[in-house]
């Protein structure tokens, strides 16, 4: 029953992944003024949400193919599935045996959850940091500000400010969804007696199958920008137009 509860959430969410990171992508490849490094980023981001998103649905309603297609489609399969980690006896998927799986589990959690971790941390610091110093760099002098470049500095600088906000909450996000079932895998990578039946377990699965259709929400409530973005898209012609020409340089 768990895992039937576990699968029909699963499949939910993959949908709803689509639909938000679908129409985060469309946003920014479709704004001209989102076209920044940072929006690149986040943009990249959301594809590979995308593809979560997709892969979590295509787990939990298309069944494992037998045969295996050819070519690149099988090789999609297989890294979907797992299957060249798994194999059927007597009507029962069982894992193969591998040679030092300690090692092997070690190796995965590194680089299925510690490398990317690092990378999102790095590249979300240097975001910051490049943000930071360009704000600096925009502020007028005394002597030299004027009305409207003091309207457009502080303007710039709350945009930066929204952005420094968003980015450690989606990073927060990721850890906090993906932890849980990565310990889970670790421990039983060394050894360890885990219960995969227990209801910890499938809510560390929902946590994981949360966190591909989580950003959408994020970017929708905190980024201001992407409401804008939102309101350029779906708005009327005027306030698109007002909203594109205010939005102007904002990274």
């Amino acid at each position: 029953m768990a895992e039937q509860a576990s699968q029909a959430f699963q499949a939910i969410v993959g949908i709803v992944g689509i639909c938000g990171n679908g129409l985060a992508c469309m946003v920014i490849a479709k704004v001209r003024f989102m076209h920044t490094l940072t929006n690149a980023f986040i943009f990249n981001q959301v594809l590979i949400d995308l593809m979560g998103s997709l892969i979590a649905l295509l787990l939990n309603v298309v069944p494992i193919p037998d045969p295996i297609p050819p070519g690149a489609t099988g090789v999609f399969s297989a890294l979907c599935y797992g299957i060249y980690l798994r194999y059927y006896e007597a009507g029962e998927c069982v894992l193969n045996q591998v040679a030092h799986p300690q090692i092997l589990g070690v190796c995965v959690f590194f680089a299925t959850y510690c490398l990317p971790v690092s990378i999102m941390l790095v590249v979300y610091i240097h975001i910051t940091v490049v943000l930071k110093k360009g704000a600096g760099r925009i502020q007028p002098g005394p002597a030299a500000a004027g009305p409207s470049t003091e309207g457009q500095g502080e303007s710039l600088m709350r945009a930066r400010r929204n952005t420094f906000k968003t980015l450690p909450i989606v990073c927060a996000a990721f850890i906090i969804c993906w932890t849980p079932n990565q310990i889970f895998f670790f421990l039983f990578n060394l050894d360890v007696k885990v219960d995969f039946s227990s209801p910890i377990f499938y809510i560390t699965i929902r946590m994981v199958a949360l966190n591909s259709c989580l950003n959408p929400c994020i970017y929708a409530i905190k980024y201001k920008q992407f409401q804008k973005g939102l309101k350029v898209v779906f708005g009327k012609r005027g306030d698109r137009a007002s909203i594109a020409t205010a939005s102007t340089g904002h990274n």
